[in-house]
């Protein structure tokens, strides 16, 4: 998971060293959850979100992301 951090959000890099023999140790499903989570937090910290909106964020962190580590990347990425 701390692929998605080492390349900064950027799937267009991931896939290129994917294809090249770089790098296996994150999904393609992995890395859309963590964007989709990344794309939500952000929109809470505009202040765009309604209550209900950050509790199904939340509820998505812990449904999808289980891994302490991959919630903490998803936060660090929205800042």
């Amino acid at each position: 998971m701390q692929k998605y951090k080492e390349f900064n959000g950027d799937v267009d890099d991931w896939i290129r060293s994917q294809k090249n023999g770089l790098d296996g140790t994150l999904t393609g499903d992995e890395w859309n959850e963590i964007e989709k989570i990344v794309g939500r937090l952000k929109i809470q910290q505009n202040g765009s979100a309604s209550s209900d909106y950050k509790n199904e964020t939340e509820r998505l962190l812990k449904k999808v992301l289980e891994n302490t580590e991959v919630v903490q990347i998803a936060k660090s990425m929205a800042q």
